[in-house]
C-alpha cells in the first residue's frame, strides 16, 4: 500500500492549549444559558410575585417547565448535534432562548412565564449538560474528566460574581430592568463563544483532539511529510485515519 503525504495546509494541528480554550468557551455558555435562568432566576421570584400578585406556589412552576423543556429537547439532541453546535443553527438556539429570556421583562401572567420557560428549558439542550459533555469528548482523548469539571467550574465561578449584581440591578432598578440586563450578560457570554471558539470536533477547525499527535493519529507519512510504502496496512500505525 501506498500512503502519501498531503501538503502542508492540509495536516491537522495539534490542538493544544487551543482545546482549554474551548472548554472555558463551553463554560461560558453554560453559564450564559443554565446559570442565568435557572440559578440566577430564583432572584427574580419575590420581586415579580410582589409586583403582580402572583402566587409563589404559581410562578414557581417556571423551573418545572425549564424541566419538561428540556426533557423534550434532549431526545433531539443526538439527532440534530452535528447540524447544530458550532453552526449557524446554534447562534439561532441561542437567539430564541435570549429572546424568552427578554421577553419576560414585559410579562404580565404567570402563564407568560411558564412558556419561556419552556422554551429555554428547550434551547437548555444544545448549550449544557449532555451537550457540552458530548464536545468535551470529542475534542479530549485523555484528560476529558479534567475538561468536564472545568468547564462546570467557570460556570459555576460565572454563576458565583453575576448573582449578586443581577440581584442589585432588581433592587436598584426593578426586576423588569433585571430581565434586560440578563439577557444582555447572557448573549454576551454565549454568543461570541459559539459563533468564533465552539465547534463539535476539532476536525471542524482541522485539529486533532488534545492528547493526540500527528504520528499517532496519521503515521509517520503524515509526521515525515513523504510517500511511504506499506507491506502490510494492518501494522500500519493510525492507517485507519489515514
Amino acid at each position: 500500500m501506498t500512503l502519501i503525504a498531503p501538503a502542508e495546509k492540509d495536516r491537522p494541528r495539534e490542538s493544544g492549549a487551543f482545546a482549554w480554550i474551548v472548554v472555558i468557551a463551553l463554560g461560558l455558555m453554560s453559564a450564559g444559558t443554565t446559570g442565568t435562568y435557572s440559578i440566577i432566576a430564583g432572584s427574580f421570584i419575590a420581586p415579580v410575585c410582589e409586583d403582580l400578585g402572583f402566587d409563589y406556589t404559581s410562578f414557581s412552576f417556571y423551573f418545572t417547565a425549564i424541566l419538561l423543556g428540556l426533557a423534550l429537547g434532549l431526545p433531539l439532541l443526538s439527532r440534530f448535534i452535528p447540524k447544530v453546535i458550532g453552526k449557524p443553527w446554534h447562534i439561532c438556539v441561542e437567539l430564541v432562548l435570549i429572546a424568552a429570556g427578554a421577553a419576560m421583562a414585559f410579562y404580565t401572567e404567570v402563564w407568560m412565564f411558564i412558556v419561556s420557560a419552556a422554551v429555554i428549558g428547550i434551547c437548555f439542550s444544545f448549550t449544557t449538560g449532555v451537550c457540552m459533555s458530548d464536545v468535551i469528548d470529542q475534542w479530549f482523548s485523555k484528560s476529558s474528566g479534567l475538561a468536564i469539571g472545568l468547564a462546570w467550574g467557570v460556570n459555576s465561578l460565572c454563576t458565583l460574581l453575576l448573582s449578586p449584581i443581577i440581584t442589585l440591578v432588581i433592587e436598584q432598578q426593578g426586576w423588569r430592568t433585571g430581565y434586560i440586563v440578563l439577557a444582555a450578560v447572557s448573549a454576551a457570554m454565549i454568543l461570541p463563544t459559539s459563533a468564533f471558539i465552539i465547534r463539535l470536533k476539532p476536525s471542524d477547525r482541522n485539529m486533532l483532539p488534545y492528547g493526540e499527535t500527528i504520528s499517532e493519529t496519521c503515521g509517520t507519512a503524515w509526521a515525515e511529510a513523504r510517500t511511504q510504502l506499506v507491506p502490510d496496512v494492518d501494522k500500519f500505525p493510525g492507517h485507519i485515519a489515514c
